[in-house]
Parts: structure tokens; sequence; C-alpha cells
């Protein structure tokens, strides 16, 4: 097997364990039913996700600081925009990158994920995608969207 492949399995399985965490971590919180005086359900942040996946999966978080806070519904991963969509809000979007070749295809992705306002982004570094772009980092801090990397 040669490196490459050893890394795009290395990639995946990061990504998959990821999506696990929180899909656990947001059924337990239903299933404890932890409520407020609302009826609602305390959430699972971007915040409670870095405590978590920070040092296990080496996430970093580059921009969209002032959304640390931002709850976390659900857990997509995408490599096209056609399923944001379908966004109900506060989901968050994870992707390898495979689907977003330029700069600008990034940009619309972040554009969609602020229209049907997703919780966060979480790229997947090292497959398709090796350096986030700087205007992509600036517009997620400008919109208040965490844009994170494993």
């Amino acid at each position: 097997m040669g490196a490459d492949s050893k890394n795009q399995g290395k990639n995946m399985c990061c990504q998959h364990k990821i999506y696990d965490i929180i899909r656990w971590k947001i059924r337990k919180l239903y299933s404890m039913g932890l409520g407020n005086e609302k009826g609602g359900f305390m959430s699972f942040t971007i915040q409670d996700m870095m405590l978590t996946a920070e040092t296990r999966y080496e996430m970093k978080f580059l921009a969209g600081k002032n959304g640390w806070s931002n709850s976390i519904s659900w857990v997509h991963l995408l490599e096209d925009t056609t399923i944001i969509q379908n966004f109900w809000g506060k989901e968050l979007a994870v992707t390898t990158g495979l689907g977003f070749p330029e700069k600008e295809d990034w940009m619309h992705l972040a554009q969609q994920l602020n229209r049907y306002h997703a919780s966060g982004l979480v790229i997947n570094v090292g497959q398709y995608i090796y350096e986030v772009p700087e205007e992509l980092k600036a517009y997620c801090d400008e919109n208040d969207l965490p844009l994170l990397t494993v």
C-alpha cells in the first residue's frame, strides 16, 4: 500500500470518527432528556467538539472564533453543495474537499453554509486540499462561521 493510500485511509477514518463522536454526543443528550425550561435540550457546541477532538484528531480552529458557542444539531459529510439546501440550521458540515477544487468553490460552499445557518465547517486536509484559502478564513471570520481542520 502506497503512502497516498495510507494517508487517504487515515483521513477518511478520522472524518468518520469525528462524525461518529458528534452523532453519539447528540444522541446521548437527547436520550438523557437534558432539557431546559422551554422543553429544548442542552446543546453540543463547537467548543464541546473541540474539547473532544482537538488532541485526539489534531483538530485546529482556523476562523470564525465568534461562532465558538454555535450549537450542533447534526453532522453531514458532504463533497458538494447539493445537500445544503436541506439544512434546517445548526448542522456541522465535514468535507475532504473532493468536490471543491478551486478557491471559488470553497467560497460558494461557505456562503451556502452561512445562508442555511450551519454551525460550522470541518475540512479534512491532506488528500484533496493542503492549504485552506485565506479568503475562506476571512469570510468565516466576518460571518462567525467556525472553520476547523483535521
